[in-house]
């Protein structure tokens, strides 16, 4: 297991649900405290959280969380614009919407990764991602593998790949994910996080 993943694992609770504000602290220690700062404000609001894990090839490998304050927490760690912690804060409406689009996530099996998840094919050098969403309804995280193929969960996959877009799209992690292929680093405005 890669130290990323290793770091981003986020442990279970009996039954596969986190609760209250335990799930939190799990959803945003590997991102602030791995890597010392400061540690964020706990809440008992809703919270998400997207990671996405590095490929064979120029992926980009970060995770983002966002508590039921709206406090925005990403850490880049590879193929990223911005590599290292960075925060920012969601309007409250829009937070809601997510939180709203997010509620079909109870629908889908916990993870796309292996033969018994129904993969009849998988590619080895695929992205993989992981949606995590604990809210007074919902306590649910799902893995996915997209180098995973077969009949029965493409369709899954699909819909799930849309809804990690929605959340990158609502936080606007384009922002620090966004890489420049012609100066091989971060964007115009955008610096190396100071330590």
């Amino acid at each position: 297991m890669s130290e990323l993943r290793a770091r981003h694992e986020i442990p279970l609770c009996e039954g596969g649900a986190m609760k209250g504000a335990g799930f939190i602290v799990a959803l945003l220690a590997p991102i602030g405290f791995a890597h010392g700062a400061k540690q964020p404000a706990i809440t008992d609001g809703p919270a998400i959280a997207l990671m996405r894990y590095a490929c064979l090839g120029p992926c980009p490998a970060y995770s983002v969380t966002v508590d039921g304050d709206g406090h925005i927490t990403y850490m880049g760690e590879s193929n990223t614009g911005a590599l290292g912690v960075r925060t920012a804060k969601i309007d409250a409406a829009d937070y809601a919407e997510l939180i709203r689009s997010l509620s079909a996530l109870t629908s889908y099996q916990d993870s796309y990764q292996n033969e018994s998840d129904g993969c009849e094919a998988r590619w080895t050098d695929h992205s993989h991602f992981m949606i995590a969403l604990h809210s007074a309804t919902a306590n649910k995280q799902v893995r996915v593998d997209l180098g995973c193929e077969g009949k029965r969960v493409q369709a899954d996959i699909e819909a799930l790949t849309k809804l990690a877009k929605r959340i990158d799209d609502s936080l606007s992690t384009d922002r620090w994910t966004s890489y420049s292929t012609q100066t091989g680093g971060y964007l115009a405005g955008m610096s190396e996080p100071k330590e």
